[in-house]
């Protein structure tokens, strides 16, 4: 509702000049709200159109990006550019979600707008016959994310089991994936599982498909960095740990995270990394996880399981890092064959 609201601003005023615009900007990592304030950064021209287009995770996310820098080449009257854009941002979102609405809706009113500039019956012709081309593009699309939401109930039930072992679960998101090989978020869980379950190769690769590709600084994506980083340092490759690290900080803007990096580097002690994290259940469960990991990286298991039991103490049952917290520990906790 607030991002609608600062949308109705921008439209009316030219800026999202609104009090829910300021809300939605002070929406850091740390919020669920936070695509939504990169939304409206988005909006300002804060974010360049460029970067917006490629910082998406998943296909509703995609939609929504389309769909905002496809108003903001509207509002400049770039017909052409905004109707390509509006027409990608119609493709990703689901038929019943609000975004495919808003897309579909502006997608008909720039149409009208491109009429307008055809001067022949020949331009006529093909740009009605192109018209058809995507209409018919936009029902297979439907279709196939009908078909695949009917495989994917089964697999969601499967992965909500509680009898489900680390590795029933690996198998459960290697299949989900290849329904939607989009959606990187279900590679930052698999990478995360996989380094639950002690798969190193399968999870650097994860992290690997995942950082390579632009994106926006989320939470999730400066996680798998550290994580990256903790499982070098477990296998014992120091020199490369250190590096992932030291590549981390130069691309790491957001200060906590840069923050615990310094502490895993040395550069920074426990205490003073803990007072600035305050009770803040966010930074207790960013930070304590890939410190519980690293402790478990340096053979120190009662610190790592101190760690882990204080980031399960988040309570943030949501997040990935307390699913992979929750696992070492049975790990760290069972004892020796």
């Amino acid at each position: 509702a607030k991002l609608m609201l600062s949308i109705i601003d921008w439209l009316v005023n030219g800026k999202a000049a609104s009090t829910h615009r300021q809300d939605l900007l002070a929406s850091d990592w740390r919020s669920p709200a936070e695509f939504h304030g990169y939304l409206v950064r988005v909006l300002d021209g804060v974010t360049s159109e460029d970067a917006a287009l490629k910082a998406w995770y998943t296909e509703a996310e995609k939609s929504w990006l389309y769909y905002v820098v496809g108003r903001v080449r509207a509002k400049h009257q770039d017909w052409r550019g905004s109707e390509k854009l509006l027409q990608e941002a119609v493709l990703a979102a689901d038929v019943d979600a609000w975004e495919f609405v808003l897309a579909r809706s502006k997608l008909e009113e720039v149409q009208k707008r491109r009429r307008e500039s055809l001067k022949t019956e020949e331009e006529w012709a093909n740009y009605n016959a192109n018209l058809e081309l995507f209409n018919q593009a936009v029902q297979k699309a439907q279709e196939e994310k009908k078909n695949r939401e009917n495989e994917l109930g089964p697999l969601r039930a499967k992965l909500g089991e509680e009898t489900a072992t680390m590795k029933d679960k690996l198998q459960v998101l290697e299949e989900i994936q290849k329904l939607y090989p989009k959606n990187r978020n279900i590679a930052l869980a698999l990478a995360f599982y996989s380094a639950a379950d002690e798969s190193w190769p399968q999870a650097l690769e994860h992290i690997g498909a995942v950082l390579k590709e632009e994106g926006r600084q989320n939470s999730d994506r400066m996680s798998l960095g550290l994580l990256k980083a903790g499982i070098l340092h477990y296998q014992g490759h120091e020199d490369e740990a250190r590096a992932s690290l030291e590549a981390f900080v130069l691309q790491t803007r957001d200060p906590w995270y840069l923050s615990i990096s310094e502490y895993l580097l040395g550069k920074q002690t426990l205490d003073a990394l803990m007072q600035g994290a305050g009770k803040s259940p966010e930074n207790l469960i960013s930070a304590y996880t890939p410190l519980g990991f690293w402790a478990e990286g340096s053979g120190d298991k009662k610190r790592a399981i101190k760690h882990y039991k204080l980031a399960l103490e988040s309570y943030l049952d949501s997040w990935i890092e307390y699913d992979f917290a929750r696992e070492r520990l049975k790990k760290l906790k069972k004892p020796s064959q």
